[in-house]
């Protein structure tokens, strides 16, 4: 069973592989946004492009929520063995 999961986990490492994501957030002329980018955002953005096999408790925010427009990496943990870094680029609305 535990090999099982770690296939699957190793199967969907490759859908995230070189993946950027783009998330549009509402920001001030400094860049600063109202409010943050969070897991939610970062899920609902995976979702919509099919990954749905992420689980808002996978993602990681290395520095906590993003507060301002620009590139950032998130990890996703789809196995305790298993971590995938993807890229998300944050764009004024």
């Amino acid at each position: 069973y535990k090999r099982q999961e770690l296939s699957l986990a190793e199967a969907n490492a490759l859908h995230l592989e070189d993946l950027n994501l783009t998330i549009s957030a509402n920001a001030q002329e400094s860049g600063a946004l109202f409010g943050s980018v969070g897991v939610t955002e970062v899920l609902d953005a995976l979702h919509a492009e099919g990954h749905d096999f992420v689980t808002k408790a996978s993602i990681i925010l290395l520095a906590g929520p993003i507060k301002e427009v620009g590139e950032f990496t998130v990890n996703v943990e789809l196995h305790p063995e298993i971590v995938k870094s993807i890229s998300i680029e944050v764009k004024p609305t």
